[in-house]
């Protein structure tokens, strides 16, 4: 995908983020920033505020990102955490039928973000018990 800017009769490209990564991340705004400081009208260039209050916006949205990403990293850690206290205990877990199955957890597995136990010789995400006893 491609972003034409106007320069008087000049047109340039810019190439925008690719679908896969449909996210304005940082080198692409500072790719569209500098685009528009290179093709501004120079009787009456870009105010100063905007240009700053732009790079600020950006800082905020970068240190917002990083944020989140720690507090997922965090987020995981805790659930992490959770089902290794599980192991050895009696947990009861409701299977997409309905039916509850009862057992001490065996194992615990993780992958790709979510917790996985094994009870009974059958695994099951962590997120369908219902009960923990001793």
């Amino acid at each position: 995908m491609q972003v034409n800017a106007l320069a008087g009769n000049a047109f340039t490209a810019l190439e925008a983020p690719d679908s896969a990564n449909s996210t304005l991340d940082r080198d692409a705004f500072l790719k569209v920033l500098i685009a528009q400081l290179r093709y501004q009208d120079p009787m009456s260039p870009m105010d100063n505020t905007a240009f700053v209050t732009q790079l600020a916006q950006m800082s905020s949205l970068e240190q917002m990102q990083n944020l989140s990403q720690s507090l997922n990293y965090l987020f995981q850690m805790q659930m992490v955490n959770q089902t290794l206290t599980l192991l050895g205990r009696e947990v009861t877990v409701v299977q997409e039928d309905g039916q509850l199955v009862t057992g001490r957890v065996e194992k615990a597995s993780f992958k790709d973000g979510s917790a996985r136990v094994l009870i009974s010789g059958g695994w099951y995400p962590a997120e369908r018990i219902v009960e923990v006893g001793i």
